[in-house]
């Protein structure tokens, strides 16, 4: 029988939230072996270089970062297959900051996101922007404190390891 993402995702969180075992449901370490910038409109770079994790495919993208703290300047990018994708942070160890982008990997929309306590039902985020394409996940405060605002560009190498803009 076929589980949806969202399925997978309440068993995630019923999981999570009685504190049993989650490790059927994780999927090995996450790689933050992308490298990306943020520049402004006219391509000077925003802050320092970060290393993103990608998740790529439904289970990836439905664990994201549960369990997993963020090394310092990283995040996890996702390709969203459609603008109306929810995001949601049981078992997710520290506040994020969601930052939608659009196909050119502008910046659209800035979401922040708190953590959830054990039993607690979490929140769903979504863009409020109908155009995401993609969104990045980074600490709480990292896009206020690098000058990431909507209109900011991220750029990021690609597995052929050329970066496109």
């Amino acid at each position: 029988m076929a589980v949806t993402i969202k399925e997978l995702g309440r068993r995630l969180a019923t999981k999570l939230a009685s504190r049993e075992d989650v490790s059927a449901l994780t999927l090995g370490p996450v790689e933050f072996n992308k490298q990306a910038q943020f520049t402004d409109a006219a391509g000077t770079p925003i802050g320092p270089e970060i290393k993103l994790a990608e998740a790529v495919t439904p289970p990836e993208q439905t664990r994201g970062l549960i369990c997993c703290p963020l090394p310092k300047n990283s995040g996890m990018l996702f390709k969203l297959a459609s603008p109306d994708v929810g995001f949601w942070m049981p078992g997710v160890p520290a506040p994020l900051d969601l930052a939608f982008l659009d196909a050119k990997k502008d910046v659209v929309e800035i979401r922040k996101m708190a953590t959830v306590s054990p039993g607690e039902e979490p929140p769903i985020y979504q863009a409020d922007c109908i155009n995401s394409a993609y969104a990045v996940e980074l600490p709480a405060g990292w896009c206020r404190e690098n000058g990431v605002t909507p209109g900011t560009q991220l750029n990021w190498e690609t597995t052929d390891g050329i970066s496109r803009t």
